[in-house]
């Protein structure tokens, strides 16, 4: 028995071994399919994830969300190429170049009014420079008006100044003539006196009655000298 055992199994074996040979072969074939289409999907997964993203969807809570479309992670990776390049990724590009449109309007919107604020500058110091010059045209008008009063006054200041001179020379010339003494302050004759101020405030006509008034006065003091003499 143990011999005729031996020649069965050594005729199983001989049978059996290629058929183990076969088995392995086909399941390390089919693990190798396994493992590339896992590495596949991986790879496509990877791929689609950085898709998406560039599309503006934002992974949060398992899903991938972009406006009103959501999506879970598993299923994107899951999902063949049909399903997702017909139906998952045209919803995210859809939202995508509505965003880009939004997004391609407010940058519009925000340059048009970034140029009217611009033109509102542009405007606003044209006009403070426009003022600034007419104020410093008017100030140049005002100094140049102050500066010929100025001028015109000092020639008038002089004018009076030679005038009043000539006056004070002729009228302290008459009372010289009259015999009256000056002592910085006023000409005098005994108690008959003139101030310096009468001489310059007096009216030609207030002047001569003044002196046709001293004349006698000191003409007649100048007699009483004499006879006291």
């Amino acid at each position: 028995w143990l011999g005729k055992e031996k020649e069965v199994l050594g005729k199983i074996d001989e049978v059996q071994s290629p058929l183990d040979a076969e088995i392995k072969k086909y399941d390390d074939e089919q693990e190798r399919i396994a493992t590339a289409e896992a590495n596949r999907k991986e790879e496509a997964y990877i791929n689609r994830q950085a898709e998406l993203t560039r599309l503006g969807a934002v992974y949060a809570n398992g899903c991938f969300n972009l406006n009103e479309v959501s999506y879970e992670a598993n299923l994107i990776k899951e999902a063949d190429d049909s399903m997702y390049n017909d139906i998952i990724l045209p919803k995210y590009k859809f939202h995508f170049e509505k965003n880009e449109a939004a997004r391609i309007e407010a940058e519009k919107s925000k340059a048009a009014q970034e140029e009217k604020l611009r033109l509102e500058r542009e405007d606003l110091e044209r006009q403070q420079r426009e003022l600034k010059e007419a104020q410093d045209k008017m100030q140049r008008e005002r100094d140049e008006m102050e500066r010929a009063a100025r001028e015109k006054q000092l020639i008038k200041d002089k004018e009076e100044a030679e005038s009043r001179n000539k006056l004070i020379q002729h009228r302290s010339a008459v009372l010289s003539g009259l015999g009256m003494s000056f002592n910085g302050n006023e000409y005098f004759f005994e108690d008959v006196n003139v101030h310096t101020t009468e001489m310059t405030t007096l009216t030609e006509s207030e002047w001569v009655t003044l002196i046709q008034k001293l004349t006698p006065e000191i003409s007649t003091r100048k007699g009483e000298a004499e006879k006291k003499r």
